[in-house]
């Protein structure tokens, strides 16, 4: 019996899981996808720390503190927000290829809705710095509390901000995504259920 048991704890524990996730910003075909530039900001396509597809969006941004990057119609991913516990993206600094160089900067991803007010993500608020392309790739979470606040919003607002040097900075953004938590692959499905049979056959037979 404590074969069975052994076996059933080592089916439930390794059961994999998968992250269902929307891509919100790959900017390939030349497309924003929805977003927009922010005050002062240039956008343009590029291949440099394009992670997803060929395309990169390119970002010269004023300096100091401001949003770059607008996606103002997050309605149109409301549910995918509701059961969001992530926004991610990845970007890139550049300061080898003649454009402002990016001796710093630093990141976060808020929103803005009629049910959450301007809030600021927790997350990798990074600094980008280096000589060359340099990708990183950034988190923001989303609690459960603001998951559930947006599934009640009549609109919803998506902001990238950087802070930099007063000069400003040049940046290559790509992959924004929406990221729900991780659910059990379908295909475990069976193996879970397996361990729970086994859990409650071993219950039975010792009687507790």
């Amino acid at each position: 019996m404590k074969k069975q048991l052994v076996l059933a704890v080592a089916l439930l524990t390794t059961t994999s899981f998968l992250q269902a996730q929307s891509v919100i910003g790959n900017f390939e075909g030349s497309s924003l996808d929805g977003w927009s530039a922010g005050s002062g900001t240039t956008l343009s396509f590029a291949t440099v720390g394009a992670t997803l597809g060929s395309s990169s969006l390119k970002i010269v941004a004023p300096g100091n503190d401001n949003n770059v990057l607008n996606f103002m119609n997050g309605m149109s991913y409301q549910s995918q927000l509701a059961q969001a516990e992530s926004i991610s993206l990845d970007i890139t600094a550049q300061n080898d290829d003649g454009s402002i160089p990016s001796w710093w900067v630093q990141n976060q991803i808020s929103l803005n809705s009629d049910t959450t007010g301007w809030i600021g993500l927790s997350g990798d608020n990074g600094t980008s710095i280096g000589w060359g392309p340099q990708t990183t790739h950034e988190t923001y979470a989303i609690s459960s509390t603001v998951a559930a606040q947006l599934a009640s919003a009549s609109w919803i607002q998506i902001f990238l901000t950087d802070n930099t040097g007063s000069d400003g900075a040049t940046i290559y953004v790509d992959n924004i995504a929406i990221n729900a938590a991780p659910v059990p692959e379908p295909g475990t499905m069976a193996v879970v259920a397996m361990g729970g049979a086994a859990l409650l056959f071993f219950r039975r037979r010792t009687g507790r």
